[in-house]
């Protein structure tokens, strides 16, 4: 059972990442995708101020070629986006006039957690006694939050809040259990204080794609689709309001729409393959980056973050140094290699993931630079 109480929400929701990771993407693509979407029978779009560019996608692709009621929309006001404590209405009536709706379904905090102070951020300015204004206003359906952090902080941050109505929380199963991104440990209390959720990075960042050669063969063995099982494994929860998909490109989005309809619910079996896969990405040295590009946003010496960990990846998954290497060094051949790097740790207050990304960028000078040198 996962019935989470919140109307009639198809499981499966269009992700508001797509023109982050795939900064080429183009409007006729996003057409189709939203098309094949909604034709499929899904609804839901996740959307948030500091998504560069996913406002006017979808008011290009969705809002202007749509009726209002064949689609739910989320937004979410962000507090490294605020520069005082008026920002958090200007933000957000620009974001209604960059989606072009006169209401939203799902209007939440990003990222509400100790980083970067952001807990404090949305009590100081006030932020939500605002969001409790537009809902009374019936400027959005639900509010609520989503959340980064230690299962501790967000129990809190419920305590505090009741008036919360759901929660979007990065679920999968490689980090499930996790002592850093604490999975379960989240999950459970959104549902101890009876909030259904919303769940973001079921392939964390597409590693639960792209797998070690050792476990993509177990599953291939097992005539297995990873990101049918990634996706089984999120809809096997219960209070489960939607799982936000990551598609990027129209031929990912054809996919993920002909495997979701086609779900099977988890078996034992499935969670015996998880554990295993679970336990080769455990044994693989991988940089768990999402490619949610927080990182660059704020990188003072546009470091190219998200990519260097891709090569790393590649490097330590693959074992093809040559490849690695051609990869790094089109990825930075303008500029941005590791070795720009000036520890400053900016990247490290606003990354989801919690990686000690100027450590790693260590890394990968020593692989990519001096490696190449000597």
């Amino acid at each position: 059972m996962n019935d989470c109480g919140i109307g009639d929400v198809p499981k499966m929701g269009f992700g508001g990442l797509f023109c982050v990771r795939n900064r080429e993407i183009a409007l006729d693509s996003v057409k189709r995708m939203v098309d094949m979407f909604i034709e499929a029978g899904y609804k839901c779009f996740d959307s948030a101020y500091a998504y560069a560019g996913v406002e006017g996608f979808l008011s290009e692709a969705l809002v202007k070629r749509y009726p209002r009621d064949a689609y739910l929309l989320t937004e979410k006001i962000t507090a490294w986006k605020l520069e005082d404590e008026d920002a958090a209405r200007r933000h957000l009536e620009e974001s209604y006039a960059n989606l072009g709706v006169e209401y939203l379904d799902f209007l939440m905090l990003h990222n509400v957690s100790t980083m970067g102070n952001r807990i404090q951020v949305y009590e100081d300015y006030g932020v939500w006694d605002l969001m409790k204004e537009y809902k009374a206003a019936g400027r959005t359906r639900y509010i609520g939050c989503s959340h980064h952090d230690n299962a501790e902080v967000l129990d809190s941050v419920l305590q505090s809040h009741p008036e919360v109505d759901f929660v979007l929380l990065p679920i999968n199963y490689l980090d499930w259990d996790d002592e850093i991104i604490q999975g379960r440990k989240n999950y459970e209390v959104a549902r101890a204080h009876n909030k259904p959720i919303m769940i973001m990075k079921p392939l964390n960042g597409g590693l639960l794609v792209d797998l070690p050669p050792r476990a993509a063969r177990l599953l291939e063995m097992a005539g297995v689709d990873p990101v049918a099982l990634a996706y089984k494994f999120c809809m096997s929860l219960d209070g489960l309001i939607t799982v936000f998909t990551t598609m990027n490109t129209v031929s990912q989005a054809e996919h993920d729409i002909a495997m979701f309809d086609g779900l099977s619910p988890l078996t034992d079996e499935d969670r015996r393959l998880i554990g295993q896969v679970v336990d080769v990405l455990h044994d693989t040295n991988i940089v768990e980056c999402s490619h949610c590009r927080y990182c660059m946003q704020v990188c003072p010496m546009n470091v190219n973050i998200p990519w260097i960990f891709a090569d790393m990846n590649q490097d330590f998954i693959y074992g093809n140094h040559e490849v690695s290497a051609r990869n790094y060094n089109l990825h930075t051949q303008y500029g941005g290699k590791a070795s720009a790097c000036i520890a400053c740790n900016a990247c490290v207050e606003v990354c989801p993931q919690k990686l000690q990304i100027p450590n790693l960028l260590a890394a990968a000078y020593e692989l990519f630079e001096v490696r190449r040198e000597g």
